[in-house]
């Protein structure tokens, strides 16, 4: 794991209190944000059978918006083209919600910078106040074309 993103994560594990994921409560998003990687915060969303209906983006930091022509904090991740159930990240984001523990992950960058081509994640749990994981805490480098993948 790349140091920007092994930060993060021992940042999330000082957070922990007896193995358990931290609670959104405890989570102090503005701390966690870093200069070397970009941080997004998403909220599971269930439907009545406690399924996993969509995530929504309740914070991206500065260096996402700046790269984005469309608002994306509370958006659905469903809304998004490609990013609904099925696809890669949304099976990431599911894992780290129902398994309740940290992934790395890798995605193809999709953004207005050329210099990128993937991306290298840290996926990390948050709890509600009922101890339930519907957050996930994503810590995220770009990567180049000639960078070796890191996943």
């Amino acid at each position: 794991l790349p140091m920007a993103l092994r930060n993060l994560y021992f940042q999330w594990r000082e957070l922990q209190i007896d193995g358990r994921s931290p609670r959104m409560t405890e989570l102090q998003v503005h701390h966690l944000v870093g200069s070397e990687h970009s941080t997004i915060l998403t909220e599971a969303i269930f439907d009545a059978d406690g399924a996993i209906s969509d995530f929504i983006f309740l914070f991206l930091d500065t260096h996402l918006r700046n790269g984005r022509t469309q608002q994306i904090p509370g958006k659905g991740l469903a809304q998004l083209p490609g990013k609904g159930p099925g696809s890669r990240i949304w099976g990431a984001l599911a894992a780290c919600i129902t398994g309740g523990v940290p992934l790395r992950a890798s995605f193809p960058y999709v953004g207005p910078d050329p210099a990128y081509d993937k991306t290298c994640d840290v996926l990390l749990p948050v709890a509600d106040d009922t101890g339930r994981h519907r957050y996930v805490l994503t810590g995220v480098i770009f990567l180049p074309p000639s960078a070796p993948s890191i996943i």
